[in-house]
């Protein structure tokens, strides 16, 4: 019983080494968000843009309809 006990020690003992690879991964994958977060932000930057362009050419309709340019 007292091998077990030791053997089940050792065990544990590998198994935190596995938690610490699996904290380097974990970095990996951060890294791997701030990227991520990076393309969306540009994403949000190209939708606020064509939102824009849609509002000047609403608006651009909008007076040529009311003879304002005419």
């Amino acid at each position: 019983m007292v091998q077990s006990i030791s053997t089940a020690q050792h065990s544990t003992a590998q198994h935190s080494t596995a938690q610490h690879s699996t904290a380097q991964h974990s970095t990996a994958q951060h890294s791997t968000a701030q990227h991520s977060t990076a393309q969306h932000s540009t994403a949000q930057h190209s939708t606020a843009g064509s939102f824009y362009l849609f509002s000047v050419c609403k608006k651009t309709l909008s007076i040529f309809e009311n003879g304002g340019v005419l």
